[in-house]
Formats: C-alpha cells, structure tokens, sequence
C-alpha cells in the first residue's frame, strides 16, 4: 500500500493504543501542530524561492543582450530561446501566486505584497513584450520590477512571521 508523504511525515498511532492511553485529543492537536509547522516551512521557503526567482529572471534579461555571441559557444543557446524567458515569467507568477495568496487570505490580510508583486510581474511582462529594441529602458524597467516583486515576497515573509510571533503570545 502506497503511503502519502503526509503519513510518512506524520505517523498516526493505532486507534485502541490512543484511546485506551487517553491521549487521543493530545495526538491529534500534535499532529496538527507538526502539519502547521511544515504548512509554514513550505511558505516561507516558496517567499524565498519567489525572490531568488525574480532577480535571476532579472539577470537573465539583463545579461543576455551582452552575452548572445559566447552562449552558443559555451553550450547555453537556449537560454537565447523566448520561450525560457516566458518559462521564467511564468514562473515567477506561479510562485508568487503560491506564495502571497495564501499568506493574505489566512494569515496577515495585507494587500501590500499582492500590490507589490502585481505592479513588478507587470513592469517585467509590459517590459519584455515593448521595450526589446531600448536596452536602457528595459534594464531600469525589469531590474525595478525584480526589486519589486522580490520586496513583496521579503515583506510577505516578515508579515507572516509577525503573525506567528503574535500568535504564540
């Protein structure tokens, strides 16, 4: 029988063990407990991973142009491919969305980070499909929109660390 990784993360005792103990209330709010530390864990680790995404996306549209004649060379055309670059894009929004949705609806109700984020993945969308022929224009505009949607994944981390920090009190 095949086991999910929540049961494997969170053994469940035998039914007559736990009542026949008197622990059965104990175990459960336990379990609960692990499963909303790991719940956390996986946010916060996704607000890392949201910022971490956005500046290389940044860096990638940013260093390609200087780069476009060594890639080939060195075994890296296809990052010279438009569809890596909406890879990346798409990507971000994923993560983003993973990350600050949840984190507005059941913890902090701050609508900072989703503006944040909104206004960031639209500079770099807007900049990607106009500004292709104004290198300048598009470095400021996607490395402002990185700044951006990274500010709102480390806003978001320090709001729900907040939560939980009041939380606990």
């Amino acid at each position: 029988m095949r086991h999910s990784v929540l049961a494997r993360a969170l053994p469940i005792p035998s039914a007559s063990t736990v009542i026949a103990s008197g622990e059965l209330h104990f175990v459960f709010a336990l379990q609960a407990l692990e499963l909303s530390t790991m719940i956390y864990r996986f946010r916060r680790w996704l607000d890392t991973l949201g910022a971490i995404t956005s500046w290389l996306c940044a860096v990638h549209c940013l260093v390609l142009p200087l780069m476009i004649g060594v890639l080939p060379l060195v075994g890296a055309g296809f990052l010279l491919n438009e569809s890596v670059e909406r890879g990346f894009i798409g990507f971000s929004v994923f993560v983003a969305s993973a990350s600050l949705l949840p984190a507005y609806i059941r913890e902090h109700r701050k609508a900072q980070t989703i503006l944040l984020a909104a206004s960031g993945l639209g500079l770099i969308v807007l900049t990607h499909f106009t500004l292709e022929d104004k290198p300048v224009l598009r470095f400021v505009f996607l490395s402002l929109g990185a700044i951006l949607v990274s500010s709102a994944h480390l806003i978001n981390q320090r709001l729900c660390r907040d939560c939980a920090a009041s939380s606990k009190e």
